[in-house]
């Protein structure tokens, strides 16, 4: 039970990391667009850091509701076939 909830908490926050990445690609991406200065690489990190998160609980949401959808259809349809 102990090692599934590590690799669990070790796999969302591989997913964090890769949100927080793109998230980060994305704050390079529009230094170069509006050739602003690459001091804000530093000083936006905060920024890049709740947008990540932001997403990041967005995609769980997400991953939430197709959970759910999932299951209800699954337990609709076996109720379906076993009314029959």
């Amino acid at each position: 039970m102990k090692k599934t909830v590590t690799v669990n908490i070790f796999k969302e926050f591989i997913i964090w990391l890769i949100i927080f990445g793109l998230s980060y690609l994305l704050n390079v991406i529009s230094i170069l667009i509006y050739k602003t200065s690459w001091t804000e690489l530093y000083s936006q990190l905060g920024f890049v850091f709740m947008i990540s998160c932001a997403l990041y609980v967005f995609i769980v949401a997400v991953r939430l509701i197709v959970f759910f959808i999932k299951g209800f259809v699954k337990n609709h349809s076996q109720k379906s076939v076993v009314g029959k």
